[in-house]
């Protein structure tokens, strides 16, 4: 499993690259109508692929299935466009780091609306977070 977390640093590691590129002709919100497309194609080939003619029976429950689409509103429609919108006027090499700072968000709302104990290991990594952001954010 490690390799495929690996191999998956590497493509989301490459994608801001051609976004970056892209979003001197591509409007922010073009550019996730496009990227989403792409995945929603993808997903739905994998579905075929891996369920036969019965791909629906992995959506779940029909509450669980709005919760997914409420978090894809959340994050693949704000704030991918919200993102796409830094990138486009921002420097990738910073862009990147700070929009990445997502686990400091995480961490804060998993004890306050799932009752999550934190550990001193998470304050330290939250520490070492604010600490990263302050570092690349310095300059600009």
């Amino acid at each position: 499993m490690v390799w495929l977390a690996l191999l998956a640093a590497v493509f989301w590691g490459t994608s801001p690259i051609l976004e970056k590129r892209a979003l001197g002709t591509v409007s922010p919100v073009a550019a996730v109508l496009l990227r989403s497309v792409t995945v929603a194609v993808v997903a739905m080939l994998y579905l075929i692929w891996e369920h036969g003619s019965r791909p629906m029976r992995s959506f779940g429950r029909w509450q669980d299935a709005l919760l997914v689409m409420l978090a894809g509103f959340i994050s693949a429609g704000v704030g991918q466009v919200l993102y796409f919108a830094a990138l486009r006027g921002g420097k990738t090499s910073v862009v990147v780091p700070l929009a990445a700072c997502y686990p400091l968000v995480t961490v804060v709302l998993s004890v306050l609306l799932l009752g999550e104990r934190v550990r001193w290991w998470h304050v330290a990594g939250v520490v070492l977070i604010l600490a990263g952001i302050m570092l690349i954010s310095r300059h600009e």
